[in-house]
């Protein structure tokens, strides 16, 4: 059984809100479907570093390693096709000050939303959970007044 390692951050602005990447049209398993960066952790890494690689890669935003903040984890085995993968998901949560945001292939457009809008624009089941759970247990930056 192979082992996969996802790490995806929840990015917030400093007006508090985060940043929903909506994935391609070509993509092969969520098309259009709303995402948070993050992707597989490759061999070696380090999650925190695999989070702002995959950051910087898909949204141009640069992240400090040291300032985020696992807030979410959950383990799944998954059948696909061929092989049996054990998969573990590891969600952060960060903020940026960053204002401009460089999407890569794999996302056709971005938002800044709040919270509440992330919950009622998202399909992802997982990361409606990871989402709610944020929301729930006050783990995301207070807004400016």
């Amino acid at each position: 059984m192979k082992n996969v390692i996802v790490a995806k951050v929840i990015v917030f602005n400093a007006e508090g809100k985060l940043l929903a990447l909506r994935r391609s049209e070509a993509d092969d398993r969520r098309p259009l479907q709303w995402d948070v960066p993050g992707g597989w952790v490759e061999e070696g890494e380090d999650f925190a570093e695999a989070t702002v690689r995959e950051t910087q890669e898909e949204a141009g935003i640069d992240l400090d390693p040291k300032q985020l903040t696992l807030v979410f984890t959950k383990t799944a085995i998954k059948k696909p096709k061929d092989e049996s993968m054990n998969i573990m998901w590891l969600y952060f949560v960060a903020e940026t000050e960053a204002d401009t945001v460089t999407l890569s292939s794999e996302h056709s457009e971005y938002q800044w939303m709040t919270i509440n809008v992330s919950l009622q624009q998202f399909e992802y089941p997982l990361q409606l959970e990871v989402l709610k759970h944020i929301k729930d247990n006050g783990l995301m930056p207070d807004t400016p007044a």
